[in-house]
């Protein structure tokens, strides 16, 4: 018949000799997920609203685009306004499309952060007479 404080006792062996615990190692990855979903659903939207802004943009270019100059102004007095509201126009798309790249970046450099601290955080929890690898 098996004693059981003898297999009591292996278990508590085994726990401390194990460089992490599981509950600590669930609970951390638990944490690592919710804050990476919280930070990808927020630039999603971002990205979302963006490119709807970014799309409103170039179907307003697009529909101006082919507005017919009014009959009493002169040919050039026409294309240089033309010109002028294309500039304006293009300068929006270009700042829209600069913010998107912004929204990207700062997704990328939170993700790197968040593993960072993730990382760093896993390291800590590891026991200082933990045994190395010997290879």
């Amino acid at each position: 018949m098996v004693d059981p404080t003898k297999i009591t006792a292996e278990l508590s062996t085994i726990r401390t000799d194990l460089p992490f615990h599981l509950a600590d190692a669930q609970k951390q990855a638990a944490t690592f997920f919710s804050d990476f979903n919280e930070l990808t659903c927020k630039t999603w939207r971002s990205v979302l609203e963006s490119q709807t802004e970014l799309f409103r943009l170039e179907t307003s270019q697009a529909s101006k685009a082919f507005l017919l100059p009014k009959v009493s102004e002169k040919p050039e007095a026409a294309l240089s306004g033309y010109l002028d509201n294309l500039h304006a126009q293009t300068e929006q798309v270009v700042n829209q499309t600069r913010q998107l790249t912004d929204i990207w970046r700062n997704y990328s450099w939170g993700l790197l952060s968040l593993c960072a601290c993730n990382y760093r955080n896993g390291l800590g929890n590891v026991a200082p007479n933990a045994p190395a690898d010997e290879h």
